[in-house]
């Protein structure tokens, strides 16, 4: 029999190739229970040679078979002739071993491995299955905790329900959750047995952040699962309310950012990389022309095809493309028919899309432009009195000796040097209101008096146009509080403008009417009247009606922005208004009616033609 296995090599190499090439361990006995073939898997297994095996009996090399589950196996597989598999400790190994036998006349073939690792972990297996009901109700506890916590937006709620849910988990009479600010100095690690309470702390980096308290009547012995679940409890409840709180200041952040985004006064868009608007404020859309459902999600050539083509457009890709901010001032012709001049700043965003800040700087633009065309005016109406100073200058040079045209002369230098002078006195009184550093002498003041020294100061015009002045004036005294010699500027520039830009015979008519609120004063021409542009801007700083071609109406286009401004000093108001050119105009001073009759007063009723 042993010759037979040794010789297996040479008789059938085939065979002892594929015996030495398996992975299992494989040995061979005769019916004496001698080894008589061993593979190279065998050998690492069982720790000795083929050649300290070969010819020996099993027993005697592995004493410790007796009486074991391997020699039961292999007497019954030798006496039935039945192959068996079973798996058993070897002790003297200390390994599990998944062995498979098989009878035959002339002995046993055993093919055996080393399971250790698989039994092993097998019964680690077999442990944690028998912690699956404890597991699954804490797992299903915690995951109904979990809904139920992030369900709530309150984190006195959430305190609430969870130890509402904790205390049926486990039958307790009473369950409380404190926070670290709500627990008292006895609360320490680990879990505390007190006279009224069971405590269960959560413990997070050495520190103590809340504490479970379970309450039970009698005597219970809280078992670890029971300490477990209340843990798991607590710090579910506590990231619950932390959470909570932190989703509240977010919001409340959110809500103040939407709040800024929408109170601010210019106009504010956010849009992606594929040009299509997420964000934009009211402002924004109030300029664009455009509604919220026009602009939310669709792009910007979609919104506003006008604008392919031009200027904005290549700004707006070049901005996306470099990622590198703009600004420029462009003039936006939209499909409605609105034509606005607006300042566009493009600031690239991190997702790779642009914020568009606009705003409109239409009246801007309009006063940029009225500003230049007064300067071009204050240069002309500078330079027309020194071209008459120069030349009676050069004339008394040359008539020296002669009374009358040095007379002459000089009085072409006065008049143009008052001339200067008024131009000079009204860009004064405009820097010194707009500057806020005219001061007014308030008194009780009987308006008709105003009304009869502005109309002595304007007579002279008047006369040397052939106007046809009318003055409607009341019987009783009309007492306001102001500055005498600045409400009499008032009128004054008002009539001057009525007879500079009423036709030569024109008529103009000032009247006067008073209520227990306000004193009026009406200025009505039939003169060129105002279109509706020019009336809305009257009071404009440098706004003038169109001229003439020969310039005779001249002035610098302030004094109606000086009235204003002078009024408003007096708390009141000033209006103007034309039913169009050609029309005449007509302006309304309304100021506010004191009691108890002026200084000097008079009672009659004043009426000039």
């Amino acid at each position: 029999m042993h010759s037979n296995f040794s010789n297996l090599q040479e008789r059938d190499g085939a065979a002892y190739a594929v015996l030495e090439s398996i992975t299992d361990a494989f040995f061979a006995l005769d019916t004496e229970w001698l080894f008589t073939y061993i593979n190279v898997q065998a050998e690492h297994v069982l720790g000795f040679s083929r050649e300290q095996l070969l010819g020996r009996a099993i027993w005697s090399v592995y004493p410790g078979l007796a009486g074991s589950e391997f020699e039961t196996q292999y007497h019954t597989a030798a006496r039935e002739k039945k192959a068996s598999t079973f798996t058993a400790f070897y002790p003297d190994h200390r390994r599990w071993y998944e062995v498979h036998v098989y009878p035959a006349d002339i002995g046993l073939s055993v093919y055996f491995r080393n399971v250790s690792e698989q039994i092993a972990t097998r019964q680690a297996l077999d442990e944690k299955v028998a912690r699956l009901e404890e597991v699954e109700r804490r797992q299903a506890f915690q995951i109904a905790l979990g809904e139920l916590v992030w369900a709530i937006g309150d984190p006195d709620e959430i305190a609430q329900a969870a130890s509402a849910m904790l205390c049926e988990a486990l039958h307790a009479d009473r369950v409380m959750f404190r926070e670290a600010g709500q627990i008292g100095a006895a609360a320490g690690v680990g879990a505390i047995a007190a006279p009224e309470a069971f405590s269960v702390p959560f413990v997070q980096a050495g520190q103590v952040l809340a504490v479970v308290e379970l309450y039970q009547a009698g005597q219970r012995a809280w078992t670890d699962d029971d300490i477990a679940l209340a843990r798991s409890m607590a710090e579910r409840t506590w990231t619950g309310m932390r959470y909570a709180r932190a989703q509240a200041r977010l919001k409340a952040e959110r809500d103040q950012s939407q709040h800024i985004f929408q109170s601010m006064t210019e106009g504010f868009a956010i849009m992606d990389s594929d040009w299509k608007f997420r964000q934009m404020n009211a402002v924004g859309l109030r300029v664009g022309q455009r509604t919220e459902s026009d602009v939310m999600g669709r792009t910007v050539w979609e919104i506003w095809p006008e604008i392919i083509g031009t200027e904005v457009e290549l700004r707006y890709r070049k901005a996306m493309a470099t990622r590198v901010p703009d600004s420029s001032e462009q003039l936006m012709a939209f499909s409605n028919g609105v034509t606005l001049w607006l300042e566009i700043r493009l600031l690239p965003v991190l997702d790779g899309g642009l914020a568009v800040h606009y705003r409109d700087i239409s009246e801007r633009r309009e006063a940029d432009r009225r500003k230049d065309e007064f300067l071009a005016m204050l240069a002309h109406e500078l330079r027309n009195p020194l071209a008459p100073i120069s030349a009676a200058a050069d004339l008394l040079r040359l008539t020296a000796n002669d009374p009358k045209r040095v007379r002459q002369s000089s009085d072409v230098i006065a008049r143009q040097v008052r001339h200067l002078t008024s131009l000079v006195d009204d860009l004064l009184d405009v820097s010194r209101v707009t500057r806020g550093l005219v001061l007014i002498d308030r008194q009780v003041l009987d308006a008709r008096r105003i009304v009869e020294d502005a109309l002595e100061q304007v007579q002279p015009v008047i006369d040397a146009r052939r106007h046809r002045l009318a003055v409607q004036l009341p019987f009783e005294a009309a007492c306001v509080l102001g500055d005498h010699k600045r409400l009499v500027q008032v009128l004054t520039n008002l009539l001057n403008n009525a007879a500079k830009y009423t036709p030569d015979g024109g008529r103009i008519t000032l009247r006067m009417e008073v209520d227990a609120a306000m004193v009026q004063i009406i200025v009505t021409d039939n003169g060129i009247g105002m279109s509706p542009a020019l009336s809305a801007n009257a009071f404009e700083l440098f706004a003038q009606a169109e001229r003439t071609a020969d310039r005779a109406q001249g002035g610098l286009g302030i004094g109606l922005a000086l009235v204003r401004s002078l009024v408003q000093l007096h708390e009141g108001s000033v209006a103007a208004h034309s039913q169009g050119q050609g029309e005449g105009s007509t302006f309304t001073v309304r100021l506010p009616y004191v009691a108890g009759p002026a200084p000097g007063a008079g009672t009659a009723s004043h009426l000039r033609l």
